[in-house]
């Protein structure tokens, strides 16, 4: 009598249920596995014979078939090995068939009968609840990770040993110690703090708005006057994530092979780093199987693109469709997968290749030529999803000595907590609003309406931009806690934008 046993296929950001279906028939001694099952799923085989005569379960000397349903879903990985184990000897009356009811089972199993660990457990987890299993038996080593989604049973197993005396109620499986469920915003590690860097009044002020509206920025000025500090320091006025947001990035973590066991959920917004040298495949993702890129991973946090004129053009362009839409799509050969990719993009830039355009104090040697050619990156699309472009300048070195510090990291995140519960009150943060929402929440003063017509005639604004424009504005009226937006509030928005040319 053929048996069942539930597992699940993870595909990029999607996980699918896999009904593991064995079945053991008459004739001469044979292993066959089908259901669109890759390389590493096809040599499950070898694997499982040596573990079942390594824990004490009988290998059956019959004609073995498995099959992995629905057959036209591509199965990847080794997550199999345990399922199909606990099929076997549930299929040759080793094991009840009872044991294993509303029960989901993955793990890759050694040679030795170890149960090894797998990617992606957390999305599994997550799907099994859904789906309605009471229980998920998951390798030891992913316990803590499996520990973080509530209501449903988890039964993490170290060995195929341990599983077959506990499916036999011979004893317990070893309990997983207690998950860190929630790290504190004093628990952040901020490089540095706001109030230990010397001037910058008017970028630290920009990077607050755009941290309290989710807002993308862009940094430029000559090399060492602060952009790459000040950077540094913004992922510490980020409050920390909802415990849904949690969840959304701890699984893309799980996806790449990244949790942190000590970490817990990531409750801290992620920032991702990246060098110019990186591929566009790195940024956004891909590989043969779909995995999350440096933007997934960056997903309800911070991007950083330090020298961004020096990064590609079409690494650059990638990053169009995330930052417009707040997710990436990733397609292969075997099926395509979309990641959230929500980030607050934080770029900086010199003002020129040697990069003393705008120094008072050097001579910039650059050609007209040499600056078309840097600014050729930087395409006009890319630049209008940007909502803040401002001018870090060098200070002199009386202003870096005796200007004050200014207000410190902790305060700033109080100033954008509160900015950020006024929008999600009214539904969303700034930088999240769609052309509707914008409609409805962003609305001008009379002074503030004839100055955005001035502006739309001088510098001929596309749709895109003036949203963003009623954006920003709207998180500096936020800011002020101000019920719309006055005209202030708009020419600060507005003098974030006219700080930058390409070609003057």
């Amino acid at each position: 009598m053929p048996s069942t046993v539930f597992s699940a296929s993870v595909f990029g950001y999607e996980c699918r249920i896999v009904e593991v279906e064995v079945d053991i028939l008459n004739g001469t001694s044979s292993f066959s596995i089908v259901g669109l099952g890759d390389a590493s799923v096809q040599e499950a085989k070898e694997r499982i014979r040596s573990a079942l005569k390594n824990s004490g379960g009988v290998y059956p000397q019959r004609k073995k078939i498995i099959n992995l349903a629905p057959a036209d879903l591509r199965k990847h990985g080794p997550l199999f090995d345990l399922p199909i184990a606990l099929g076997l000897l549930v299929t040759s009356g080793q094991l009840s068939a009872e044991t294993l009811a509303k029960t989901l089972v993955v793990g890759e199993l050694s040679l030795d009968g170890m149960v090894r660990p797998i990617s992606g457990c957390l999305a599994i987890v997550e799907k099994a609840r859904s789906e309605g299993f009471e229980k998920i038996i998951v390798p030891a080593l992913n316990a803590q990770e499996a520990q973080l989604i509530e209501g449903i049973q988890i039964l993490p197993t170290p060995s195929l040993q341990a599983t077959i005396s506990y499916l036999k109620g011979q004893g317990p499986l070893p309990r997983a110690a207690p998950t860190k469920k929630v790290e504190s915003p004093a628990e952040q590690i901020v490089p540095w703090d706001f109030a230990d860097i010397h001037g910058h009044e008017q970028a630290k002020r920009a990077l607050t708005v755009a941290a309290a509206g989710f807002h993308n920025v862009m940094m430029f000025g000559p090399p060492g006057s602060g952009k790459t500090l000040l950077a540094r320091a913004f992922s510490g006025i980020l409050p920390p994530l909802s415990h849904e947001d949690a969840i959304e990035v701890t699984k893309l973590y799980s996806l790449a092979g990244e949790f942190q066991e000590r970490t817990g959920l990531l409750y801290t917004p992620p920032v991702r780093s990246i060098h110019h040298t990186a591929s566009a495949s790195s940024l956004v993702g891909g590989g043969t199987l779909p995995r999350p890129g440096a933007i997934s991973l960056a997903h309800n946090g911070v991007l950083f693109l330090d020298e961004l004129c020096e990064f590609p053009r079409s690494t650059l362009e990638a990053l169009r469709q995330p930052l417009e839409d707040g997710t990436i799509t990733i397609s292969r050969a075997a099926g395509a997968s979309t990641f959230p990719a929500r980030f607050i993009l934080i770029a900086a830039t010199n003002p020129c290749p040697c990069g003393h355009r705008d120094d008072k104090e050097r001579r910039c040697l650059c050609t007209p030529h040499d600056l078309r050619r840097y600014y050729k990156k930087l395409s006009g699309p890319l630049l209008e999803r940007i909502d803040i472009i401002i001018h870090v300048p060098r200070l002199p070195y009386k202003r870096f000595r005796e200007e004050p510090g200014g207000e410190p990291t902790n305060r700033l995140r109080h100033y954008v907590e509160d900015a950020r519960q006024i929008q999600t009150n009214r539904g969303g943060l700034n930088g999240k609003l769609s052309a509707r929402q914008v409609s409805r929440h962003c609305t001008l003063t009379p002074s503030a309406e004839r100055l955005m017509n001035k502006a739309f005639k001088k510098f001929t604004y596309s749709g895109r931009l003036y949203h963003r424009l009623l954006k920003v504005a709207r998180t500096i009226a936020d800011l002020e806690c101000a019920q719309n937006i006055e005209e202030n509030h708009l020419a600060e928005a507005l003098r974030y934008r006219s700080q930058f040319t390409q070609s003057d």
